[in-house]
């Protein structure tokens, strides 16, 4: 039995694909078993559908949502299906501008961190 079979309870080879797919992405496990109990596996199913739909899912909040557009912009996928190209592009807009600002709020936290280490060493060399 692999990773993802015995993570996520995958039997076929396609789902244990789709599922992989979603944690290379880096969609969170959380997140994944409540796509799976929704029937949700593939990164295309769950673009099909709009935000209203996903906050239906038990365990989906609007932070959820936030990451799979994150997650699935980095793929080149867009949440909020739509045929009009503007809309389309204002979605990839929306996910590239979340994206920006994830990395830089992961930027800042690794900054506090390392603050934090600096503080702590000086405070040490103090005593």
């Amino acid at each position: 039995m692999d990773d993802i079979s015995r993570k996520f309870g995958a039997r076929s080879p396609d789902d244990r694909a789709q599922i992989a797919r979603l944690v290379r992405l880096g969609v969170p496990v959380r997140v994944i078993n409540c796509l799976i109990k929704a029937g949700l596996t593939s990164p295309e199913a769950i673009c099909g559908m709009t935000p209203v739909d996903l906050l239906r899912i038990p365990g989906i909040a609007r932070t959820t949502i936030s990451d799979l557009k994150v997650a699935f912009f980095n793929e080149g996928l867009v949440l909020e299906p739509s045929d009009d190209p503007v809309l389309r592009e204002l979605a990839l807009v929306e996910a590239r501008t979340l994206s920006v600002l994830y990395a830089a709020q992961q930027d800042h936290r690794d900054a506090l961190r390392e603050l934090e280490a600096r503080r702590a060493f000086l405070a040490k060399r103090a005593a």
